[in-house]
């Protein structure tokens, strides 16, 4: 399947693809694909590019994740409604904490970044902010990936 991928449209647009498949669906590993394609260029340059067309395409699922959980924001209503508003004034008392949180989990997957993007939309972190921080962890991430099988 992937090699079918890479053969239409190439490295750069597989990875852009195969990153953005990657951020919708958590079982498909970006990760291995970047290094798989670091492997097969066999050039720092081009690995590096693969890698940050991932972390794009990855971003623009997380976009998507972000604003699935901005309007899961409205759903509570009922019993839920009250212990969502607790929840909420918590994660505001925080101010910059959550973004902290938010690299850590880009950077090195823990908490799951998958589900670190949707709270973000739950609770109405700031869009940019996620995107900005979120951005440069997966680019750090996906950069040490494409580089990992090369150095060593």
């Amino acid at each position: 399947m992937i090699e079918d991928v890479v053969s239409a449209i190439g490295p750069y647009g597989g990875a852009l693809i195969i990153g953005f498949v990657g951020g919708i669906v958590p079982i498909v590993w970006a990760e291995l694909f970047i290094g798989a394609m670091a492997l097969s260029l066999g050039a720092v340059g081009p690995a590096l590019a693969v890698a940050m067309l991932a972390a794009v395409g990855q971003m623009a699922a997380t976009a998507i994740r972000y604003w699935a959980g901005r309007g899961a924001a409205n759903i509570p209503k009922g019993r839920l409604e009250k212990p969502f508003q607790k929840a909420q004034a918590k994660v505001e008392q925080w101010k910059d904490k959550p973004l902290a949180i938010i690299f850590l989990s880009s950077l090195v997957g823990f908490p799951p970044f998958y589900f670190i993007a949707i709270l973000a939309g739950t609770f109405r972190l700031s869009f940019r902010a996620i995107m900005i921080v979120g951005g440069v962890a997966r680019c750090l991430r996906f950069g040490a990936v494409a580089l990992a099988p090369l150095l060593f």
